[in-house]
């Protein structure tokens, strides 16, 4: 709708109208890409493109070592170690696989794929009290362009997706953003917690997809 809006208002300042004639338009190009649409840029984190989510939550380190097998101090290590890594590398914000869960459920949810590109800066806070041994963790992400109403939307499966997490209609892309950005943090946690706890490759080892002993015979 955007899309089509503007570039019927380009097409009325070429009207033969005074206006035309004091700002002296020649002519104009549809899309000059100075919205970075689909395209990684840093604009997206200062004028948020779609919905602007934060999350946080706080872990305690009994929760931590009860359901993630080690410490919120040993997470916390290892984030501090990540962070220094990412400025060191040149690293296009900081977080750990965000992008994992807004893919998915972009695509579950007939969002723009493309768009992926455009969420793609994220930022993972963390901060530790060495007393109460609690780890406080917050994700960023300024630029989600999510919608609920149009587009791959209204396709059987992905209406179905809405539904389930409740946001089918209009008025709920800002819960379908944060519902994205609270998994997504959840997803850093359990990354970062399966690197500090030595489980991330077995991990990779059980849930790889297993090679096929007879090709010939499942055809």
């Amino acid at each position: 709708m955007a899309t089509i809006a503007t570039h019927r208002a380009c097409h009325g300042l070429l009207l033969d109208t005074p206006l035309r004639e004091e700002l002296k338009i020649r002519n104009f190009q549809f899309e000059g890409g100075m919205s970075a649409e689909k395209r990684a840029s840093w604009s997206h984190t200062k004028e948020p493109h779609g919905v602007e989510s934060l999350a946080w939550g706080v872990v305690t380190n009994e929760v931590a070592e009860e359901l993630l097998g080690c410490s919120t101090e040993t997470i916390y290590q290892g984030l501090s170690r990540a962070q220094t890594a990412a400025m060191r590398q040149g690293g296009y914000g900081f977080a750990g696989n965000p992008m994992n869960i807004v893919t998915a459920i972009f695509i579950a949810t007939g969002q723009d794929v493309a768009s992926i590109a455009e969420s793609c800066w994220a930022q993972l806070t963390p901060e530790y009290n060495y007393e109460t041994k609690v780890l406080t963790l917050s994700l960023y992400i300024p630029s989600l362009p999510v919608g609920v109403v149009g587009g791959g939307t209204h396709l059987g499966p992905q209406r179905e997706a809405l539904d389930i997490m409740k946001c089918s209609g209009p008025g709920k892309k800002r819960r379908l953003a944060a519902l994205m950005t609270a998994f997504a943090l959840a997803l850093d946690l359990s990354t970062v917690a399966a690197m500090a706890n030595d489980t991330f490759s077995q991990a990779h080892a059980r849930l790889r997809r297993k090679p096929v002993a007879d090709t010939k015979a499942n055809l």
